[in-house]
């Protein structure tokens, strides 16, 4: 307990001089929440419209509820990730953009994991600084470094205890996600915790543009360009041009890896520029890279000493600086520095801010799974040309698409569906639907990747499926129910006047309900076959409900005999006209055995 405390007092220490090694700044006017929300907009403008299998989707649904860790609930230097989780509803783009806020809290406890070293692998993660990791591990193991990468961290690699415990890993946003479309309620709240995971990958990737994160420097009280890197920044340069980069090749982790290693050779960071020493004994010039590339070697500066890439779009790598009176050094004397300055930042920012940006916008359109939803109407009687019910029948089955993150998973939806009904009058209704049909035979584990129901519905209705997945919107095809065929009706005639008064033996059967057609003369209680449907006679049990009166053809449940009457859905015995579905009081069926 004694270390802890000695250790949290000479980190406070150092927090005063100050410490900082976080990618652009952690804050809603600063680089990560901000490249987030270009990276949605990038998305939403270059990406969805392209791809034939996000045909009807969007990402404005309804705001879901999730944990959060928001600027407004402050930040911490040193704890555990869950130290601040606070339940909120947001918008899908909210919760991704706060999750660049949220990757970096802890602050110094997260800056441990947000770095990747492409050129060395043995070890890649941060080892810059290692005093300061060293004096953590003698103090207290929970402030050790973790040893870990940025690449690790993104993908759910985590010690499994002490501070470094990952939750908002890509591979965690695949679990939230999967648990949340499987939840009864469309108010759960791993709605909100994938779209974190989202946003907390995009600053992870994002970080991969940073110079000092993917070449081994802490930078740990300064560095030009993370430093010059804000909200106003991203929005100046967010529509440059990218890095020219295979960002729809291979996994997220093989994108992660090439953007650091692009990166690192060709750019360098405050820490890591060449140093140009004279030799004592020869007064021979030679340079010290830190790294192989971008090398000078070969290279011409201009009149005011800055060096080129050679490479196209990369700019201005550094500025030469004559250093006459550097102390002297165990190689020889200091000659030539390469600084990073405003100009050689502004260079830095035209490509790296729209690098982070497009890489970003790759993370969701690789999270968001793809979807077939269909929708089909079928008539209910279509023997009866007057009929307006009808079986809607909606799919909403899963497409594989290379690269694929969700291939293996089996996505089952149970929230999120709602029938959408435009009104010949153009009134759009959308009808949250149950779990438990209402009028159809409900399956086993009731869904809605395969779902129907029965309906009545105004001839010109159109109709179609929505699925709002947490924001993420997913539409069917549209279907129109058609007009009635009117119902032929014989013609008038003039009666024949008979002159006597003679009364026909036999008279035909009064039609309690016609149904659409005109009985003819075979219809009686001995030969039903022949009459119109839904004909009833006095000792029909749909006596007094003619008119809503339809034979079920399937086997009775209480009197076990093939086919039955019973009343239509939602309709008035005496009019014959549609109740209120809403109505739970009003259902007619009600009554009736197996409803």
């Amino acid at each position: 307990m004694e270390n802890r405390w000695i250790l949290i007092i000479a980190l406070i220490v150092l927090a005063c001089i100050p410490l900082q090694v976080m990618a652009y700044s952690n804050t809603n006017v600063g680089g990560h929440p901000t490249i987030n929300e270009f990276a949605v907009l990038y998305f939403e403008q270059n990406l969805l419209p392209k791809d034939p299998l996000l045909a009807g989707t969007s990402i404005h649904g309804d705001a879901s509820w999730g944990w959060a860790w928001d600027e407004t609930d402050g930040n911490a230097d040193i704890a555990p990730r869950n130290m601040i989780s606070n339940l909120r509803s947001k918008l899908l783009h909210q919760w991704i953009e706060d999750g660049g806020y949220s990757a970096d809290e802890p602050e110094y406890t997260m800056s441990l994991v947000h770095f990747y070293d492409p050129v060395h692998p043995e070890p890649a993660y941060l080892t810059d600084l290692k005093f300061l990791q060293e004096f953590g591990e003698f103090m207290d193991a929970d402030f050790a470094s973790p040893h870990l990468t940025a690449v690790d961290w993104a993908f759910d690699r985590d010690l499994g205890y002490g501070y470094f415990i990952q939750d908002y890993s890509w591979n965690d946003g695949l679990r939230y996600y999967e648990a949340a479309l499987a939840s009864s309620t469309r108010a759960n709240p791993q709605y909100g915790q994938a779209w974190r995971a989202v946003g907390e990958t995009m600053h992870l990737v994002s970080d991969m543009t940073v110079p000092a994160h993917v070449r081994n420097d802490g930078h740990a009280w300064s560095d030009p360009y993370e430093d010059s890197v804000g909200s106003h920044e991203v929005y100046v340069y967010a529509g440059g041009k990218p890095l020219n980069l295979n960002y729809d090749q291979g996994t997220l982790r093989d994108v992660m890896v090439r953007i650091a290693t692009a990166v690192n050779r060709n750019f360098y960071s405050a820490d890591t520029t060449p140093i140009r020493y004279e030799e004592i004994n020869t007064g021979s010039d030679y340079t010290s890279y830190y790294y192989p590339e971008p090398s000078l070697e070969g290279l011409t500066p201009d009149a005011d000493g800055y060096y080129y890439s050679p490479v196209a779009g990369v700019g201005a790598l550094a500025r030469e600086d004559i250093s006459l009176f550097q102390p002297l050094l165990p190689a020889g004397v200091l000659k030539r520095v390469y600084r990073i300055d405003e100009k050689v930042i502004n260079a830095q920012r035209k490509v790296l801010i729209p690098t982070a940006v497009r890489a970003s916008a790759e993370v969701l359109d690789r999270f968001l799974p793809r979807f077939n939803a269909r929708l089909s109407v079928e008539k209910y009687l279509p023997e009866d040309p007057d009929d307006d019910q009808y079986i809607v029948h909606s799919t909403l089955k899963q497409v594989h698409s290379e690269p694929d993150a969700w291939s293996g998973y089996d996505l089952v939806v149970k929230n999120g569906a709602y029938l959408v009904e435009i009104t010949p009058g153009g009134q759009r209704n959308e009808m949250p639907l149950s779990l438990t049909p209402i009028f159809a035979t409900p399956p086993p584990d009731p869904n809605f990747n395969n779902w129907k129901d029965l309906f009545k519905f105004e001839p010109g209705t159109r109709l179609s499926m929505k699925y709002d997945l947490g924001g993420y919107v997913i539409e069917s095809n549209e279907v129109v129910i058609p007009k009635l065929t009117p119902t032929p009706t014989p013609p008038w005639t003039t009666p024949t006047i008979i002159e006597t008064t003679t009364i026909p033996t036999t008279s035909p059967p009064v039609t309690k309900a016609t149904w659409g057609c005109v009985n003819t003369a075979a219809c009686t209680p001995d030969h039903p076959e022949n009459c119109c449907p839904g004909t009833t006679f006095n000792d029909d049990p749909c006596a007094g409900c003619e008119p809503c009166c339809v034979w079920i053809n399937q086997t009775n449940p209480t009197t076990g005999e093939q086919g039955y009457y019973a009343l239509r859905a939602f309709c008035s015995c005496e009019t014959g006209e549609t109740l209120d579905r809403s109505s739970v009081d009003t259902n007619p069926w009600a009554g009736v055995p197996g409803y």
